[in-house]
């Protein structure tokens, strides 16, 4: 499978029906972020609902992919949903950042957004935004970390059985100065929904 994401420990792919069995597994590895954001384990049909939800058609041209991260080895270690044009033609959307508990908190997790916020600035993106929920104080230390700044208050939500609220972070691409030269190919396909 063609690689649309490199990073000097690994790379990502677009995931595709052929994954689903991989891609299960991680979530059933990750059933903590599962009950951190809904209390309910992930179901057997987690990964089908994941490939499913990132590829949803929309008469807004939002358009979204599901790339599993992957060590040398090929191992799949994380994932990551994308859209693009949400909410607006210049914007693009994190709906999910998740990797195995044993490849937390060694870095890959930066390793991957920086290399998708150079890939979203070459795509003459100007922003990207996600939702943290207060309930997830870590990720909200990770993102702020990386210079994410709050957009703005979210609702209260329901997922599964929680309800939540949180907040929509964002990163301004266009005012980002000193972009570090990559050393090596960070994204190969001009765009990885053509």
């Amino acid at each position: 499978m063609k690689r649309v994401l490199e990073f000097n420990a690994g790379y990502g792919r677009l995931l595709n029906d052929h994954d689903e069995l991989s891609l299960q597994i991680l979530c059933e590895q990750c059933d903590d972020v599962a009950l951190q954001l809904t209390g309910i384990h992930p179901g057997a049909d987690a990964a089908n609902k994941l490939l499913t939800d990132a590829a949803l058609p929309s008469a807004t041209q939002v358009r979204g992919s599901c790339i599993g991260i992957f060590d040398f080895s090929s191992s799949l270690i994380g994932v990551l949903i994308i859209r693009q044009h949400q909410p607006n033609e210049h914007d693009w959307y994190i709906g999910l950042l998740m990797f195995k508990p044993d490849m937390r908190a060694r870095g890959y997790g930066h390793k991957v957004v920086e290399a998708f916020q150079h890939y979203v600035w070459e795509q003459r993106g100007k922003r990207i935004l996600l939702a943290v929920m207060w309930s997830n104080p870590r990720a909200m230390a990770f993102w702020k970390r990386l210079g994410y700044e709050t957009a703005r208050s979210l609702e209260p939500m329901q997922f599964g059985r929680l309800m939540q609220s949180g907040v929509e972070l964002q990163q301004r691409l266009n005012t980002y100065q000193n972009w570090p030269t990559p050393t090596m190919p960070v994204m190969h396909d001009r765009s990885v929904f053509e």
